[in-house]
C-alpha cells in the first residue's frame, strides 16, 4: 500500500505564527490586568476545569454525549430472563429489574447480560441514574425487552442523569394502554444517549423527552413500526415528542419506519435540537413538525420517502413539504431529500370525502402517487420547509429559514445524505439484526409494509452462550489474556480516563458493527424505485422552486456571546465589585486592540491554525490534490478513515474545480486530529437522463471507494500537511 507523505511549510511561517500569538495573548494578559486593577483580582473565584471532557464512548455526538455514565462504578450482571411483579428490592437477584435496583442503592453502575432472550417486563422497569446498561454484553442473538416501558427519571424529585443504553430491542407487548417504548423524562433528567436501540410495536412513542428532561441524544437507532395504541386514536405510530419542558436533543442516523408523525414533534418554546442524516420511511403527511418560539432547528442531510401510507398532496400543491413549523421557529435545512413513492389520496372511495380523526389510522383511500418535494440535488432545499396551510419555503415570522447551522448545538459529524442513507440502513439498530429488523430493511428496498394494529410474529430468536468470565468481573476471560494482565473493571491499564471495562465494551460494540455483511442497494436504487410508473406524469406544479430570502429578510445563525450563552454561574465565575462604566470602557477598548490584532493575522494564519475538539483533541490542516486522466473531478468526495478506535470521527473534503481540497473535521478547513488513515474517494457526477436530472454512478475506479482497496494511506502529524498530486487513471 503506498503511504503518502505530509510535508510541513517553511519553518518561518511558524516562527511567524508563534510571535503572532504570543502578542496576543500579551494583549489579552494586558487586558486582565487592567481588569484586574479596576475590579479586584477574582483569580480565586475562577474555578478551571482540570480534565478534558470525553464522550461517553468513542462514536457518542450530541447534547450529553459527553457523560461520565457509569466510568468507575460497580457491575451489576442480569443471569434471568424472568421478571417479578414487585418493588425491585424484592424481585429475585440476576434479573433484570434487580440489577438496576442494586445499580440504583450504589449510586450508578454497569448492567450487563450474561444471557440472551427476551425479558418479559410485568411493568415499567426505572433506569437509575449513573447507569450503563449496556445490551452489547449480551451473548448471541443479544436482548430484548417485552411488556413495560424504560423509564429514565420519574419526577422532579428523583431525576436519571447519565445514563447510557446501547444494543437493547423493544419488541412491544404492552400490559397497558398508549404506552411508549422509552420516556426521559423529569427536571435533573439530563446527559442520556441511546444508541443502536431497535424499537417496534410501541403504542404511543418511541422514545418521548418530556417533563423538562434534557441533554439527550439517540443515535443509530430503529424507530417505528408500531401496533394498535388501543386508545381512540389506533395507530399512534410517533416516534419522537420533545415537549413539557424537554429540550436540548439531537437525534441523528436513525431510522424511521411505518410512522404516522412525530419525527420528532418539537413543541417547547426556546427549542434547541438537531435532526440531522436520519432515514424516514412511510410517514403520514407531516413527518416533522417544529412548534417552538424561539427554537432553533438543525435539519441537515436527511431523506424522506414516501410509502403506502403516506397521503398524496392535493392538485394545488403536490408536492408538500416533509418539514412544517410555525410560531416563527428558526429552522436550518440543508441536503435533505423528499422522494415520491405510491401512497394513497386519503378519501374515502364510496363518498369521495377525506378521512377525518380516527378514521385516518385505520383506513386508505385509492392509490395515488406521492411527489417528493425535493428528488435532486439541483432543487432547493427550501421546497423541504413550509407550513400545515400549504406555504412553502421562508414564511417570516410562521417558520424561518436560516442559511448557517445553529453552532449552539453540538457538532455531528454529517454524511451527504445519499451516502448516509446506505449507511443507516447497514447499521441501523440493535446487532446483530433480528428478525424484525431484516423484515423493516427489506419493505424499504421493496417499497412495501403498512401500518399494522396487530403485531406481527417475526419470530425472533435470541440464543448465545456467554463467554469464559473466570473472575466474573464483566470482561471475558480471553479479552484479559489478549492485554496480557488480569485486568481490573475501574483499572485505567488500556486508557487514563475510561475504565477497562468500557474499552471491553466498546471493543464488543465495533464487532458487532464490523460483522454486520456489506449490502448491494445503491442510491441509484433508491431513486429508481422513487420514480411513477409510466403514464404519470408530474403536476407543473412541481417545477416551482421557492426563492430564498433575501439577505434582509433572513435571520443568522450566530454563535451566542458568553452574556446569552453561559451565565457566570454556569462557567464557574463569581460577579465582583468595581464600576461597570469603567469595565464597559475598558472592555471595549480591549476587545478593539483584539480584533485589531486577529485582523492582522487572520489572512495567513487561519488555515494553519489547529482547532481544537474538546472529544478529539487537535485537528490540523491537510490539504492535497486530484487528478483524473487529464482533468479535475470537481465534487468528488474524498473520506479519511481512521485506523484509531479512539478517533471516530471521519474527515472528509470535497474537490474544487482546480482540484484543490482542504479536509474538515469539526468546521471548514480545519483539517484532521493526528494519526493514521486509510483514504477513499468517489465522484457522482451530476447528469442528465432523458432531460431530468440525475445523480450517476461512480466515475472513479471502484476500487478508489472502499478504503481497504484504494491503495491510499496517510499519516497526519502535528503542523500543517501538504499531500502531493494523487493521479488517477480509468
Amino acid at each position: 500500500m503506498m503511504q503518502i507523505p505530509c510535508l510541513k511549510r517553511n519553518s518561518r511561517l511558524f516562527l511567524a505564527r508563534r510571535w503572532a500569538w504570543l502578542l496576543l495573548i500579551g494583549w489579552w494578559l494586558w487586558g486582565g490586568w487592567l481588569w484586574a486593577q479596576e475590579n479586584g483580582d477574582s483569580s480565586s473565584k475562577t474555578k478551571v476545569p482540570t480534565e478534558e471532557l470525553i464522550p461517553a464512548f468513542p462514536g457518542a455526538q450530541g447534547f450529553g454525549a459527553d457523560t461520565p455514565h457509569a466510568r468507575g462504578k460497580q457491575v451489576f450482571f442480569v443471569t434471568s430472563l424472568e421478571d417479578d411483579d414487585l418493588m425491585q428490592m424484592y424481585v429475585k437477584p440476576g434479573r433484570f429489574r434487580r440489577a438496576l435496583h442494586e445499580a440504583q442503592k450504589a449510586g450508578g453502575g454497569y448492567v450487563l447480560f450474561k444471557v440472551a432472550g427476551t425479558i418479559r417486563l410485568k411493568r415499567e422497569a426505572i433506569v437509575p441514574a449513573n447507569t450503563y446498561v449496556a445490551g452489547q454484553s449480551a451473548p448471541g442473538g443479544g436482548i430484548a425487552i417485552e411488556g413495560g416501558t424504560l423509564q429514565i427519571g420519574t419526577t422532579k424529585q428523583n431525576p436519571s442523569n447519565d445514563v447510557v443504553l446501547r444494543h437493547i430491542r423493544h419488541r412491544g407487548g404492552f400490559t397497558k394502554k398508549g404506552a411508549d417504548a422509552v420516556q426521559i423524562v423529569g427536571a435533573g433528567t439530563k446527559r442520556v444517549v441511546l444508541d443502536h436501540l431497535s424499537i417496534s410495536f410501541f403504542q404511543d412513542g418511541a422514545v418521548d423527552v418530556t417533563q423538562d428532561a434534557s441533554e439527550v441524544t439517540v443515535q443509530w437507532c430503529h424507530l417505528g413500526d408500531a401496533s394498535d395504541s388501543k386508545t381512540n386514536e389506533p395507530y399512534h405510530g410517533e416516534p419522537n415528542l420533545i415537549s413539557y419542558g424537554g429540550n436540548l436533543v439531537t437525534l441523528h442516523h436513525n431510522f424511521y419506519t411505518h410512522i404516522h408523525s412525530r419525527t420528532p414533534y418539537v413543541f417547547v418554546d426556546d427549542g434547541l435540537v438537531e435532526f440531522s442524516n436520519n432515514l424516514v420511511y412511510n410517514y403520514r403527511k407531516y413527518p416533522t413538525t417544529l412548534d417552538s418560539r424561539r427554537g432553533k432547528i438543525n435539519v441537515v442531510g436527511n431523506v424522506y420517502v414516501a410509502g403506502t401510507n403516506t397521503h398524496a398532496g392535493d392538485p394545488a400543491n403536490p408536492n408538500r413539504p416533509p418539514i412544517f413549523g410555525s410560531l416563527g421557529v428558526q429552522v436550518h435545512v440543508a441536503d435533505n431529500y423528499a422522494l415520491g413513492g405510491l401512497g394513497h389520496d386519503n378519501r374515502n372511495p364510496s363518498t369521495g370525502k377525506t378521512f377525518k380523526g380516527s378514521d385516518q389510522h385505520v383506513e386508505r383511500g385509492k392509490p395515488a402517487w406521492v411527489w417528493g418535494a425535493r428528488e435532486t440535488a439541483s432543487s432547493s432545499d427550501l421546497k423541504l420547509l413550509g407550513t400545515s396551510e400549504g406555504r412553502v419555503g421562508h414564511v417570516p415570522g410562521v417558520v424561518e429559514y436560516v442559511p448557517q447551522r445553529f453552532a449552539e448545538l453540538p457538532l455531528v459529524d454529517i454524511t451527504p445524505a445519499p451516502e448516509n442513507a446506505l449507511r443507516v440502513l447497514r447499521l441501523f439498530g440493535a446487532l446483530p439484526r433480528d428478525a424484525t429488523d431484516q423484515r423493516l430493511y427489506h419493505e424499504f428496498v421493496t417499497r412495501t409494509g403498512e401500518w399494522k394494529l396487530e403485531t406481527p410474529d417475526d419470530k425472533n430468536q435470541y440464543t448465545g452462550e456467554p463467554l469464559a468470565d473466570a473472575d466474573d468481573d464483566g470482561m471475558p476471560d480471553s479479552f484479559e489474556a489478549q492485554h496480557g494482565k488480569n485486568l481490573k473493571p475501574n483499572g485505567h491499564e488500556l486508557h487514563p480516563i475510561y475504565d477497562n471495562l468500557e474499552i471491553y465494551l466498546q471493543q464488543r460494540a465495533e464487532q458487532l458493527v464490523a460483522d454486520v455483511p456489506a449490502i448491494s442497494l445503491t442510491w441509484n436504487d433508491i431513486l429508481k424505485a422513487s420514480q411513477p410508473p409510466p403514464g404519470v406524469e408530474p403536476p407543473k406544479s412541481l417545477a416551482f422552486d421557492p426563492p430564498k430570502p433575501t439577505e434582509a429578510g433572513v435571520k443568522p445563525a450566530l454563535v451566542p456571546s458568553p452574556s446569552t450563552a453561559q451565565s457566570s454561574e454556569s462557567i464557574g465565575i463569581e460577579e465582583g465589585g468595581g464600576s461597570k462604566t469603567s469595565w464597559v470602557s475598558l472592555g471595549l477598548f480591549w476587545l478593539a486592540g483584539t480584533l485589531g490584532l486577529l485582523a492582522v493575522v487572520w489572512a495567513g494564519l487561519r488555515r494553519q491554525a489547529p482547532r481544537r475538539n474538546r472529544s478529539l483533541g487537535t485537528t490540523h490542516p491537510v490539504m492535497g490534490k486530484i487528478l483524473l486522466n487529464d482533468s479535475y473531478p470537481e465534487g468528488a468526495l474524498v473520506i479519511l478513515h481512521p485506523l484509531s478506535p479512539l478517533v471516530t470521527t471521519h474527515p472528509r473534503a470535497t474537490v474544487r474545480a482546480d482540484g484543490s481540497f482542504e479536509v474538515s473535521t469539526f468546521a471548514e478547513g480545519d483539517g484532521a486530529p493526528v494519526g493514521d488513515y486509510l483514504v477513499s474517494a468517489a465522484w457522482y457526477k451530476p447528469g442528465l437522463k432523458n432531460g431530468k436530472p440525475v445523480i450517476t454512478t461512480n466515475q472513479f475506479p471502484v476500487r478508489y471507494s472502499q478504503p481497504e482497496t484504494s491503495g491510499w494511506s496517510l499519516t497526519v502529524v502535528p503542523g500543517v500537511n501538504e499531500l502531493p498530486t494523487w493521479h488517477i487513471q480509468q
